[in-house]
């Protein structure tokens, strides 16, 4: 229902989006007349319930191509890349968020959202992904104690 819409008003727009203030055309209920749907109120929306989507709009293909170039390969990295379980969460984390963007997922200033950006440091992170559980629980019960 609101994807037709979406993707017409994108015309155009595709490659650099509408900017953070962008918008999109999206008509509000109706009354069934003989002719079809006629519109009673007309609203123009700046969210779509999809993270993917909600990127798309704002920023176009480079801002969600840029985004994938990011957190792919630090997923990849904490979950294949990696020698402790710590690693090996962060990248599943950020591979999680991956996928609940495709359904909600909308990226906003949250603590997931922020906790996902501290995986993927995590996960470029050579230092971190290099150590051992042992040497990670060290480290941590250092922290603790101090």
């Amino acid at each position: 229902d609101v994807f037709a819409p979406f993707f017409m008003e994108m015309e155009g727009y595709e490659w650099m989006g509408k900017g953070l203030e962008g918008t999109y055309y999206y008509p509000i209920g109706g009354e069934l007349e003989d002719e079809g749907v006629a519109f009673t109120e007309v609203e123009y929306r700046d969210i779509i319930e999809i993270g993917y989507l909600q990127m798309f709009l704002s920023g176009g293909v480079i801002h969600v191509f840029l985004f994938l170039i990011i957190l792919v390969p630090a997923a990849i990295n904490g979950i294949f890349r990696s020698r402790n379980l710590f690693s090996k969460a962060a990248g599943a984390i950020i591979f999680l968020w991956l996928i609940d963007m495709f359904v909600f997922g909308i990226p906003r200033l949250s603590f997931h959202y922020i906790f996902v950006w501290i995986s993927v440091g995590i996960c470029y992170k050579e230092s971190i992904r290099s150590r051992s559980d042992e040497e990670i629980r060290e480290e941590f019960q250092q922290i603790i104690i101090e």
